[in-house]
């Protein structure tokens, strides 16, 4: 193979047979990490090219370019394949830590890849989904073929991706590649993590690969031992533009994040700046949507018959006299007028009151509190789960420090700050689309002094009575006790199993999520039997 730069000789490329990849990749912008101005990558069959350089000149992301995977900022690479060799069998890559899907065991993510393989090569393997009729067409046979080609035991099979070794994982990724048949594989740092017993057998059968079965690589490697195993037959240096900064210097934003009052101010940001489009949405929907049917229903209420049928009934009594019984038609005429004239002021009296006190006392701070225990207590479920799950609780006890009070803290302060002031936000907004609405309906006429914003302010602001039933004050313990229930189940969820599995958060969200809701709507409950009692 060639990898050349601008001083390497190009006519040496002219006399080769066709490659099975070419690349040409430009540096194009101050962005590209690399110094060399263009990179020249030739690679046939069976055939091998070390990739040099340290940390920070942009390989792994350079060839993540070219083979189609992620966007690098800066270069532009011109690729072109073997004709003959199909899309789907061209390249694959093997990651450093090996990635597999959490959910399917080993079989199962090597039936993914041959269902996968199949359905690309359209040879009746069915879809990617559908790894269960690939085994019976004999797909386990082809699993256990591989499995055993990169030394993974029959005991191992059904071991799930958390239940493997690093050596043990990278070998059932570099199985996936071969179930789809890869010509060319990317090798991103294979050997980094491993013991040297476990590294020389990655190694071995890398090089069996490239021998037997053809299989071409390029390779990212900084353990030139391991490398030479694979004897490439070209080895390239890429040089860093800029020299790496220290991580110690370079923190993000000059902020430094194991302090509680940053962390505490992250967290804001995230519960609060990044939940006011959601609460924003829900309060306009969820405020017409409810005035409208409120008002609707009062326009739609006449309860004029009634009235009179009333009056009639008690007119006729036998204790009436006859000179009222007599006048009683005038009397009628005059109850009509005085309801027609006083309704319209009425229903708009309840309206607005009606809408005043549902919100502030009831829906603002259920809705609001409903919408945080997916938006706050499911990210907080899931960054405590996560944590646990990758070890990061157990790093921060050998460090002397409380993972709950690592996480609990920050978050907790956050959450309660947010809690009200969203809630104060869907109320007001809700209130507002009220306001909207009674104009919209006719139910805010000046003719009737039926001022809707004066009328809500009198029933909140205004209000009497004790201070446990202060419209504001309800509003406020009610978003607090709400948030407060929210976090305390996302952090008992998220540290009930300390063996927790990477694959077992989605689970811990959904149930922090729907526990919690549930404890909202109950709490919920609760406190109106009590507003109830005063």
């Amino acid at each position: 193979p060639l990898l050349l730069s601008p001083r390497d000789n190009p006519k040496r490329m002219a006399r080769r047979s066709e490659p099975l990849l070419r690349a040409v990749v430009t540096r194009t912008s101050e962005e590209c990490s690399f110094h060399e101005q263009e990179l020249v990558i030739a690679l046939g069959e069976g055939e091998c090219v070390h990739l040099k350089g340290p940390s920070g000149a942009g390989k792994t992301r350079t060839m993540m370019h070219v083979m189609g995977v992620q966007h690098a900022d800066g270069l532009d690479a011109d690729v072109s394949w073997d004709p003959r060799v199909p899309p789907s069998e061209r390249c694959g890559i093997l990651f450093q830590q090996g990635a597999l899907i959490n959910s399917l065991s080993v079989v199962e993510n090597m039936l993914l890849s041959l269902g996968a393989a199949c359905a690309t090569a359209g040879d009746g393997g069915g879809n990617a989904a559908g790894g269960a009729s690939t085994s019976i067409d004999g797909g386990a046979a082809r699993v256990k073929q591989l499995l055993d080609a990169v030394g993974i035991t029959a005991s191992d099979h059904h071991k799930m991706p958390d239940e493997l070794s690093g050596g043990m994982l990278r070998r059932v990724a570099l199985a996936q590649l071969l179930a789809q048949r890869k010509r060319l594989i990317l090798l991103d740092e294979p050997f980094i993590g491993l013991d040297p017993a476990t590294a020389t057998g990655i190694a071995k059968e890398l090089s069996r690969l490239k021998r037997e079965e053809n299989t071409a690589f390029i390779l990212i490697s900084h353990q030139q031992h391991y490398v030479d195993m694979l004897v490439p037959e070209h080895t390239a240096h890429i040089t860093p533009r800029h020299e790496p900064s220290s991580p110690a210097v370079a923190s993000r934003g000059g902020r430094s994040n194991h302090r509680l009052l940053s962390r505490v101010t992250t967290k804001v940001w995230d519960y609060l700046g990044y939940s006011i489009p959601l609460i924003v949405c829900a309060a306009i929907a969820a405020g017409f949507a409810i005035c409208m049917l409120l008002a609707d229903v009062l326009i739609r209420t006449d309860v004029t018959d009634n009235v009179l049928q009333v009056l009639e009934d008690e007119l006729s009594g036998d204790d009436i006299p006859e000179m009222v019984q007599a006048m009683a038609p005038l009397i009628k005429l005059k109850a009509r007028a005085l309801i027609e004239e006083r309704a319209p002021v009425i229903k708009a009296m309840l309206y607005s009151k009606g809408v005043a006190k549902l919100f502030v006392l009831e829906l603002g701070p259920l809705l609001t509190a409903l919408l945080l225990a997916g938006r706050i207590g499911g990210s907080y479920a899931g960054e405590v789960a996560m944590m646990t799950a990758t070890n990061q609780n157990r790093l921060l006890k050998t460090l002397g420090v409380s993972p709950r009070r690592w996480t609990l803290g920050p978050s907790l302060a956050a959450a309660a700050l947010a809690g009200p002031l969203l809630t104060m936000l869907a109320t007001a907004i809700c209130l507002l689309a009220g306001g909207v609405v009674a104009v919209l309906y006719g139910l805010e006429d000046d003719a009737y002094a039926a001022d809707y914003f004066d009328d809500v302010w009198a029933a909140t602001v205004e209000a009497d009575g004790p201070w446990q039933t202060y419209p504001p004050i309800v509003m406020v313990y009610r978003s607090v006790a709400f948030i407060f229930v929210t976090m305390a189940v996302a952090e008992i969820s998220g540290r009930w199993d300390p063996l927790l599995q990477s694959r077992d958060v989605p689970w811990v969200i959904t149930t922090a999520v729907v526990v919690s809701s549930l404890g909202i709507i109950f709490l919920d409950w609760a406190f109106s039997q009590v507003l109830l009692r005063y």
